[in-house]
């Protein structure tokens, strides 16, 4: 299933040059110090497992990131970016984006 979804990839995440199944060469140098990183998650939106739902809470509890957009803290793990864990200090924000429902309820995509 993952190389479905990479091939869904048609830019690089970072700069948005096309051509790209990942991050560009210079996004990963930029970014990730040259180590070869997934452009890929590891776990799923929040709208689609409880248990992740959790993990996003629990992430938020313990991750200090100021500003009024909910954010969560990500640390690299074997070329795999994730969640932190109580204790951990992320390297990495990730900010979900918000999709308004009909009943005026936010999820995340």
């Amino acid at each position: 299933m993952e190389t479905e979804r990479e091939d869904r990839i048609r830019v690089c995440p970072c700069t948005l040059a096309e051509g790209f199944s990942g991050y560009s060469p210079s996004a990963l140098r930029w970014l990730f110090g040259g180590r070869r990183v997934s452009p890929l998650l590891s776990f799923d939106a929040p709208s689609q497992d409880e248990t992740i739902v959790e993990a996003f809470l629990e992430n938020r509890r313990h991750a200090s990131i100021s500003g009024v957009q909910g954010k969560v803290s990500l640390l690299l793990d074997k070329n795999q970016l994730r969640l932190t864990t109580e204790g951990e200090h992320g390297a990495y924000i990730l900010k979900p984006i918000l999709r308004f429902e009909k009943s005026g309820s936010a999820t995340c995509q």
